[in-house]
């Protein structure tokens, strides 16, 4: 006999003042002035100064101005650093500088807008700035009164893990950032959502130096009056947009819906002094809503004889327009054509060709067979993506694509995972595959075996494919199982399939069958995320060889299977909120005085004696009487008419104990005919409460096989430097 207690280890997170990862000792005194002498006499620490190239950590979420620009000490009137106060001593020297936030949330309510001061309103950016956000989920910054971000000529911002939104009000352009003229902008694993502006809704790139987007999400913006609901791009002479998604934004007449230009994507190029350069990379553009051209829109009015745009690998599909071409539309200028270049082979919904253009080999026009756009799963830390469904044409589709420059999608999931990769933001895993002979000699009627499949994310909408290989040949070949995520489901599923005489596949997914077979199980994980960015074991898979023999276990059908003997009338299946330990239902013992209650089930089994096979007991338990008294009682009869009594008393503690043992019933060379499972209570008071009954055959010996695992290591994506498409 074994008894094993579930040991929950409490991992306690100590923090630590922000701030705090640099000490006083680790700064050169020499570089104090006064102000670091009032800062250290108070208690705090000051950033660090590096030769005009700061570090600091902002250790507040307020928004106050910083009391001494230019000193290279990042504190308000109070000593605090604010992000603003950070950005303004930021932008008071050439950097280059790096921002730490750690904060969930800072709102932006200081001064007013539209004045280009650092001070007020929106962050202007006129250095060479990196803000990361260093909470496990992206730093939300929302201004009520402005945009977040104003990019001026020769400034250079970096966002990294940073949501962008403009709460409430419309701006005249770019609702969540502006990138000015000579301005510069990467952002990296960044959300820009919610923002309203007449011009560039998320954001407005005006003859930006350079724009780099990866791996980001640019969702549910609004130009309002206005062109490009989720990105405007003016003259942009350097831009890249890398495994990033541009869903459900809108080009829109406050009073008249949607009927605006470029519901997703808006590209202007109307100036002869600029070359407009604007390029889609494995990225998802679709669910945009525009009066002309809801996914894109590219206009031209200058001269220019290259490419205005370049789509390599990507997805331009399932977007609304009310006028016409929902998901791409070219408008054609006074001097040339505007000129679209498709590199790599890229998807376009079957609404309307590829923006207007004759029918080419790198384009292919079928609906992409998209999921909603997902809130970031599995815990919010990711940028929203839209998924491939299984069957989706964007699988494999792509003929170029390079592991060294596009190995990763928007989540950090490894590129290719079959043998091409798949086009758009997302790529699709493969799935793995698992062998397992259950029954060598032979299943029994009324046995069974289960599947676990572990997952280290949620499994979503996974699909688990069990093929059943047998004589009968009125046993179809193929059962499929899906699996869909529930939030009670934390990347965990058991399915259990049993066997029957009779040769019929039931509706619930049951697979009723006799003779010998062998299962094959399939995987495929759709949902392949990890909370962390840097490595996962996900999705991993374990076969277990047990033919479980007890039915309703968790009595989430009652007492369908088991036979009560008692007269206690609290002696019954309970189904109130929280006193399960495992689903809705559990069998509680209501104990009183003289009184003796049986719960028994009586089990068929085709155990032999082989030397390689095991019973495996297991239930939860607990009690809120240290009077309890149950017992569990095992009777195993077998064929010759010999029978053996195994019994176990239990002490019931208050919180569910996980009971389990496992022994080999070697008494008798004949098969098992009968196994009787009894909790016995005889408790004089107190209520006892059993759950999650668990009876199986194992295997001791070579039946079944290892689990399978793969792991990803899942770096945080950088920009690939240099890369441009290619064929």
């Amino acid at each position: 006999m074994a008894r094993i207690f579930l040991l929950i280890a409490i991992l306690l997170l100590v923090i630590l003042p922000a701030g705090a990862q640099q000490t006083i000792a680790e700064i050169d005194p020499a570089r104090l002035d006064a102000q670091d002498a009032v800062e250290a006499a108070s208690g705090r620490t000051p950033a660090p100064r590096l030769a005009g190239r700061f570090n600091f950590i902002v250790n507040s979420s307020g928004d106050t101005v910083d009391a001494n620009v230019g000193n290279g000490v990042c504190a308000d009137s109070s000593g605090q650093c604010t992000l603003r106060a950070a950005v303004m001593e930021a932008n008071a020297s050439a950097g280059p500088h790096t921002i730490s936030v750690a904060y969930a949330f800072i709102e932006l309510f200081a001064g007013s807008v539209g004045n280009n001061l650092d001070s007020s309103g929106d962050l202007d950016i006129a250095s060479n700035i990196t803000i990361t956000g260093t909470a496990t989920q992206p730093t939300a910054l929302v201004n009520p009164i402005d945009r977040v971000f104003d990019v001026l000529s020769g400034g250079n911002l970096s966002l990294t893990n940073i949501k962008v939104t403009l709460s409430g009000i419309s701006i005249q352009s770019g609702g969540g950032v502006r990138v000015d003229n000579g301005g510069s902008f990467t952002g990296t694993r960044i959300v820009v959502v919610n923002n309203i502006a007449a011009a560039g809704g998320g954001i407005y790139i005006n003859r930006a130096e350079s724009f780099r987007l990866f791996s980001s999400a640019i969702i549910h913006n609004n130009a309002r009056d206005g062109n490009g609901g989720g990105l405007f791009f003016r003259d942009a002479q350097d831009a890249q947009v890398v495994n990033s998604t541009i869903a459900g934004n809108m080009a829109s007449f406050t009073f008249n819906g949607a009927s605006m230009p470029g519901g997703g994507v808006y590209v202007l190029a109307n100036h002869n002094n600029f070359t407009s350069d604007v390029e889609f990379i494995h990225s998802t553009i679709a669910g945009n809503t525009a009066g002309v051209g809801g996914g894109l829109f590219i206009s031209k009015q200058n001269d220019q004889t290259t490419p205005v745009m370049r789509l390599h690998n990507t997805i331009v599909g399932d977007n609304l327009a009310t006028v016409n071409n929902p998901n791409c539309y070219v408008t054609i200028g006074q001097s040339a054509a505007v000129l679209v270049e498709f590199t790599g082979r890229s998807l376009f919904g079957s609404s309307d060709p590829a923006c207007g253009l004759p029918a080419i080999a790198q384009v292919v026009v079928e609906d992409p067979m998209l999921g909603l756009l997902d809130d970031g799963i599995p815990d919010n830390t990711k940028p929203p993506m839209m998924r491939l469904a299984n069957g989706s044409p964007a699988i494999n589709l792509a003929t170029s694509c390079d592991p060294a420059t596009e190995g990763l999608d928007q989540h950090g999931g490894t590129r290719p995972r079959g043998p091409a990769c798949d086009v758009g933001a997302h790529e699709v895993p493969t799935g793995i595959t698992g062998t397992l002979d259950l029954f060598p000699d032979g299943g029994g009627p009324g046995s069974s075996f289960s599947i676990t499949v572990q997952d280290g994310d949620l499994i979503g909408n996974g699909t688990l494919t069990v093929d059943v290989v047998t004589s009968n040949t009125f046993i179809p070949d193929r059962e499929t199982l899906t699996l869909t995520e529930t939030p009670a489901n934390t990347g965990t599923f058991v399915k259990q399939v049993t066997l029957a005489p009779l040769p019929v596949v039931l509706g619930n997914g049951l697979i009723e069958a006799a003779g010998g077979y062998t299962v094959t199980i399939t995987y495929h994980d759709l949902v392949d995320t990890t909370a962390a960015d840097t490595r996962v074991s996900a999705p991993y898979l374990v076969l277990t060889p047990a033919i479980q023999l007890l039915q309703n276990g968790s009595f989430e059908f009652g007492l369908d299977g088991w036979t009560l003997d008692s007269n206690v009338g609290g002696d019954k299946v309970r189904t109130a909120p929280g006193e399960a330990s495992d689903g809705v239902g559990v069998f509680r013992f209501k104990g009183q005085v003289g009184k003796q209650s049986t719960l028994k089930q009586n089990l068929i089994s085709t155990l032999r004696d082989s030397g390689d096979e095991a019973i495996e007991v297991g239930f939860d338990i607990r009690g809120d009487d240290s009077s309890s008294s149950v017992q569990l009682k095992l009777v195993i009869k077998y064929a010759s008419g010999g029978k053996s009594k195994l019994k176990f008393p239990l002490n019931p503690e208050p919180a569910y104990t996980t009971w389990s043992m496992t022994f080999v019933p070697y008494i008798e060379p004949d098969p098992i005919t009968t196994f009787e499972v009894s909790f016995i209570d005889r408790s004089p008071s107190g209520k006892v409460y059993i759950d999650r009954v668990r009876v199986a055959e194992v295997s001791l010996g070579t039946r079944g096989v290892s689990p399978e695992t793969r792991t990803d290591t899942l770096p945080p994506p950088t920009a690939p430097s240099g890369f441009r498409g290619g064929n």
